[in-house]
């Protein structure tokens, strides 16, 4: 009879579920920040940008970068740049450059200028010069004609897209 009971009570009994795996948590928690609204966003601003600087997962850093451009607060300028100067995942530094060429403001300009003549994933160059294509060409050239000296080949390129796309630079 008490076997009868024990075997009654294995089949009566629950398992406890298995934990999430981590991918489905870190999937989580990505999907966490991709919701916030206009208003929470703003209130979190401070703290998304420390986790975008700080974060180890590329795909949350992917997420981040989008997430604090949809507030369009110019204040975020510099964190974009001084994420983008030390990014090394592509699809992370193709996420920062059209985020920042999206302010349409010099200083972000700069950051992407920047970099690209750094040096960038060469499977994201291509992004790269197509997004100065789509920037007021005016600011290219400022900022290119400020940090040439970093890599005179690569300021070439970006001149040349410019103008592919917009013309040449009006003469003086």
């Amino acid at each position: 009879m008490v076997e009868l009971l024990l075997l009654a009570g294995c089949f009566l009994a629950t398992p406890e579920p298995e934990p999430p795996s981590l991918e489905a948590l870190a999937y989580e928690r990505r999907m966490e920040i991709v919701r916030l609204d206009g208003v929470e966003l703003l209130a979190r601003r401070e703290e998304l940008e420390r986790m975008l600087l700080t974060e180890a997962d590329p795909r949350m850093r992917e997420d981040l970068a989008g997430t604090i451009r949809f507030a369009r607060d110019p204040r975020s300028i510099p964190v974009f740049v001084a994420a983008l100067a030390v990014e090394q995942d592509a699809a992370v530094q193709r996420r920062l450059a059209a985020c920042l060429l999206g302010f349409r403001e010099q200083a972000a300009i700069d950051g992407v200028v920047d970099r690209y003549l750094r040096g960038v994933d060469p499977s994201v160059d291509a992004d790269f010069l197509s997004g100065f294509g789509g920037a007021e060409p005016c600011d290219v050239r400022i900022s290119v004609a400020r940090l040439s000296h970093l890599n005179p080949e690569r300021a070439e390129r970006i001149l040349r897209k410019v103008e592919a796309t917009s013309g040449p630079a009006p003469t003086p």
